[in-house]
């Protein structure tokens, strides 16, 4: 054993530079591999933090684009992007830890919804069967929907009590018909939420990003450089997300 020890040491002494090189070459794997699982760590331990600090277990999930969230009304779903359908909400709802879950479209700022003369600028939500139940909602009253609003495709609406007050003058809104775009929609119930706070997981900030670039740079530091030659140029999943991230 000794004898081996003898001849290593000679080995690498007789070959410095070629030692030097090897030594950092694992060197600069090894850190590449602890930065990756850091900031995997880091991003999970972020989410943890965003659940336990809301005080529920609401988690909200939407389609950002730099600092603003995506508007489906004004642009077609990018590409990649898989639209939840039924069929991917009823996978999503089997997962373990999921009680359940909703998929709903939401705009910020309403147009053309009246009362008579009077106009509601706010939100608008067209929903599922699951939303009111996962956003802590209770009716106060009138009903909520029923599966016949649903698969006969009734204008039904509710509304929160807070905006029921303002918009309808003070009348009472069950039974009431307001339009949305020149449609008439009864009004059959009000509510109010009874959870107020729900994590927003974002998956697009500054520090994502960052992190991301980095982790980029540290796979083609040892990956293959020339991508015009190569046999997948064109169809890389490696290579759509570097041009994505501007990393080159």
């Amino acid at each position: 054993m000794i004898e081996n020890l003898s001849i290593s040491l000679r080995g690498i002494w007789s070959h410095k530079l070629r030692s030097l090189l090897t030594m950092l070459g694992i060197i600069i794997g090894i850190a590449s591999i602890i930065a990756i699982v850091s900031n995997i760590k880091g991003t999970n331990d972020q989410i943890k933090q965003n659940l336990i600090g809301a005080g529920n277990n609401v988690v909200t999930i939407s389609l950002y684009r730099d600092d603003y969230e995506y508007d489906l009304q004004y642009e077609s779903i990018p590409d990649g992007v898989i639209p939840v359908d039924d069929e991917l909400l009823a996978k999503l709802n089997e997962l373990d830890g999921v009680e359940a879950g909703t998929a709903y479209n939401f705009r910020r700022y309403s147009e053309g919804v009246y009362y008579l003369n009077n106009a509601h600028t706010g939100n608008l939500v067209g929903i599922d069967r699951n939303y009111f139940t996962v956003y802590g909602y209770r009716v106060i009253a009138g009903r909520s929907f029923i599966e016949s609003d649903y698969t006969s495709h009734k204008n039904a609406a509710i509304l929160e009590a807070s905006v029921a007050a303002k918009f309808l003058l003070g009348e009472n809104p069950i039974g009431a018909t307001i339009e949305i775009n020149g449609t008439p929609f009864v009004i059959v119930g009000t509510v109010e939420k009874t959870v107020t706070n729900e994590p927003v997981i974002e998956t697009m900030s500054d520090k994502v990003i960052e992190a991301r670039k980095m982790a980029l740079d540290l796979l083609l530091s040892d990956h293959h450089q020339d991508c015009f030659s190569c046999s997948s140029n064109g169809f890389c999943e490696l290579q759509k997300v570097c041009n994505d991230y501007d990393v080159a």
